[in-house]
């Protein structure tokens, strides 16, 4: 503690009050030292500090120097000499955080005190420990430039490193085009950057910011700031116009691109600068950079430069993709008068730029990409087309627009039905109603037209009626005779239920209201479709508007007996149990199934069009084209269902069903199918008849030869061959109008004993 007296002999600057003072009461050294730190850092203390000193006060203890050195007084370069005369260390730091005297003074602006520090020697590169800041970076940092060059002719260090770069890459980041011309005449890196440090970690109550553990070159700085003359002045003393950022890999000509500053991209260009590369993390160009913070006028420069790739595919898009999720118009329209490619897809989800402006509902993007070629039907890998992405998030108006300008096609037809489908589940119940019910009703709109311009435009394989050929023009495509036979030829839409069928649906019995409503079906839309061995199928739509398929399998109901599944055939729960596991494109979708008293009710895809047996019956033939089309979907689906170890057991044309509005064919009718396993042995012959393989054949008319097994497998293989027989000419193999044909040829396969080749089924088993 200093005592009272003292304190106030030194605030009042009375020399010969503390000369007395002092002489009656000799104070220790160290309040001595701890006055002269008062009298430093009071001005105009000069004298008593002088008295202090006489004394016996220690300037290096009391740092008074460096106290001195941080007053705004005209007395700081007298004092300080002073201090220095009588012993102080002229690199002497200050407590706690070691910033040495000369750096204290160049902070200040003192550009005396600097002065006098230099002429008695100070360390004009000595840094303090925190953020290693030499007096140099001190002075750019305030803009004195006379600062500078007082350090610089005393030999400052230009290239001294601090966590935050060099003293050229503060002055480039403020841009003083006049303190980065003397740092780069003073030989000046223009290229140093300061290394990152692996062991930086940002605050942990802070968000964690890349930018701040990135290190930017000079070059860099200038870019990220626009900086343009410093850019310039740079570029000049051989900056390197690519060189990235150490942590990000942004390059000068991406931060430019990323903060908008056209002129220095331009200036980057001149200097050859590539516009095509790419940040690591995200493969973003500088382009797709400037789209993503809409820098029109950045774009535009880009754009002029040749070399720059438009149609760069990043991990979210092109640019094109970039400009239309934020709807932006205007940039649309200069990246495809560019050539972007409007239908471009991103590698990670497959999404288009159409689908990012759908998705966000950006009518006027949709607009100028449905004008250069995009396909609203084309779906993702998710599989999402740009009408379901409208539909799902509630745009009824890009979705009119959509639909509108896609062309009828089975793609749209799917893009329609996958869109209703997921309208009708939880995407639909995420929108408002009055949305919602738009929505449906443009779909279902727009389903009707498609399936109706479709039926009528059947041109692939139709054939004249009459003549049995395939209605062509001369140059071998299909013309509009054929179009007309398409239309003939199509079949007619189920008849509306009446009379006692209408009594026997609307039986409860039968279908019981509670089972319809528990599948959101309205009774008044079911339609009677055909009669089979087990029961009827009936046509029914939902309240979404998606159509399904009801097949009723009747039986006997018997109260007495508490399980209702034995009423119903083996045949028909088989098919349920093996449908439910099955998901193809060519297998009929089972959606679900459910005991009602007296019936088995199984809920399937409904599908619009007819099996290839009538459908081949109709056209009187097939061309080769369509055929070897129908045989590749159907060997996909029949591969699907050996890949989950079950047989059909009766593949023929007519459990195969055409999607006329598509194409695509689907096998049904899983009734007499089986699960396979290694271990069993297969000896039933079930099948139809002209269908099955001869050693099916066998085992299913004489018992005697069941001892042999076959491979079901292999037995399904030959019932396709013989579907694709009746594919070709009309009928199945061995078939004969009079009958015996058939007859004779099994009779001569019974009477053959020849051993069945073994086959790798039958070896397991």
């Amino acid at each position: 503690m200093i005592p009272a007296a003292l304190v106030e002999a030194v605030q009042r600057d009375s020399v010969d009050a503390l000369r007395r003072l002092l002489t009656s009461t000799p104070p220790s050294p160290d309040t001595l030292s701890a006055a002269l730190a008062l009298a430093a850092a009071l001005p105009c203390q000069l004298e008593t500090a002088a008295v202090l000193l006489e004394f016996g006060a220690n300037p290096e203890r009391a740092l008074a120097l460096v106290a001195a050195c941080d007053q705004d007084r005209r007395d700081c370069p007298e004092l300080a000499r002073l201090l220095v005369a009588r012993g102080a260390s002229v690199n002497q730091v200050s407590r706690p955080d070691g910033k040495p005297a000369l750096l204290l003074a160049v902070r200040r602006g003192h550009a005396g005190l600097t002065r006098q520090l230099i002429e008695v020697r100070a360390d004009v590169n000595l840094a303090e420990p925190n953020l290693r800041w030499t007096p140099l970076l001190a002075a750019v940092s305030i803009d004195r430039a006379d600062l500078a060059k007082l350090l610089l002719d005393a030999r400052a260090d230009p290239n001294a490193m601090s966590s935050d770069g060099t003293a050229l890459a503060m002055a480039a980041c403020r841009g003083h085009p006049g303190l980065v011309r003397l740092l780069l005449d003073r030989r000046a890196d223009p290229n140093l950057c300061a290394p990152v440090d692996p062991d930086a970690k940002p605050d942990a109550d802070q968000d964690a910011d890349p930018d701040d553990l990135d290190s930017y070159s000079p070059l860099a700085y200038a870019a990220c700031n626009g900086h343009r003359e410093c850019v310039e002045l740079l570029l000049r003393a051989g900056a390197r116009p690519d060189a990235p950022t150490s942590a990000l890999g942004r390059t000068p000509l991406i931060l430019a691109a990323l903060n908008g500053h056209a002129g220095v991209a331009a200036a980057l260009l001149a200097a050859g600068a590539n516009p095509n590369l790419a940040e690591p993390l995200h493969r973003w160009t500088p382009l797709v950079t400037a789209v993503h913070t809409d820098a029109v006028e950045v774009v535009n420069v880009l754009l002029a430069d040749r070399r720059t790739d438009v149609n760069w595919l990043t991990d979210d898009g092109t640019a094109l993709a970039k400009a239309a999720e934020a709807g932006n118009v205007a940039l649309v329209t200069r990246l495809l008068s560019a050539g972007a490619d409007a239908d471009k897809a991103d590698e990670v989800d497959g999404h288009t730029p159409l689908m990012w402006a759908a998705q966000s509902g950006h009518a006027g993007a949709i607009e100028r990409l449905l004008s250069r070629g995009a396909r609203p039907e084309r779906e993702n890998s998710a599989g999402q087309s740009a009408i379901l992405l409208a539909a799902c998030n509630g745009h009824a108006a890009a979705l009119e627009q959509l639909l509108r300008r896609s062309e009828s096609s089975a793609a749209k037809q799917q893009a329609v039905n996958a869109a209703m489908q997921a309208v009708a589940d939880d995407a639909g119940r995420q929108l408002e109603p009055g949305v919602a019910r738009r929505i449906r009703n443009l779909l279902e709109t727009a389903r009707e037209e498609v399936v109706e311009n479709q039926s009528n435009n059947l041109v692939g394989g139709l054939v004249s009626p009459k003549s049995g050929r395939s209605v062509r023009d001369s140059s071998g495509v299909p013309g509009p005779a054929a179009a007309a036979s398409a239309a003939v030829a199509a079949p007619a839409a189920p008849p509306v239920v009446s009379g006692t069928m209408t009594r026997l649906i609307s039986s409860q019995t039968v279908l019981p209201h509670g089972f319809l409503q528990s599948l959101d079906i309205r009774r008044d839309t079911l339609r009677y479709l055909s009669q089979g061995h087990f029961g009827c199928v009936y046509q029914a739509q939902r309240a979404d508007g998606h159509y399904v398929v009801l097949k009723v399998v009747s039986a006997p109901f018997r109260p007495n007996q508490p399980d209702q599944a034995s009423s119903v055939s083996e045949a028909n729960r088989r098919e349920v149990e093996l449908m439910q596991a099955m998901r193809h494109r060519n297998i009929v979708q089972f959606y679900t199934a459910q005991l009602v008293p007296g019936s088995l009710v199984i809920c399937m895809e409904y599908i619009h069009g007819e099996n290839l047996r009538l459908y081949r019956q109709r056209l009187g033939s097939l061309a080769e084209s369509l055929i070897v089309n129908y045989l590749s979907q159907i060997c996909h689906g029949l591969n699907y269902v050996h890949s989950q170890n079950v047989c059909h057991r009766d593949v023929k044309c007519e459990n195969i069903m055409l999607q006329l509005s598509t194409g695509l064919v689907k096998i049904i009718d899983f009734g007499l199918s089986k699960k396979i396993h290694a271990t069993e042995v297969y000896h039933s012959g079930v099948g139809t008849l002209l269908w099955m393989a001869p050693e099916v054949l066998l085992f299913a008319e004489d018992p005697t030869r069941r001892r042999r097994r076959y491979d079901p497998k292999a037995a399904d293989v030959y019932s396709l061959g013989c579907s694709l027989h009746e594919l070709c000419t009309g009928v199945p193999p061995l078939y004969s109008e009079e009958g015996p044909g058939f007859l004779k040829c099994l009779y001569h396969a019974k009477r053959t004993d020849e051993p069945l080749p073994r086959t790798p089924c039958c070896a397991a088993a």
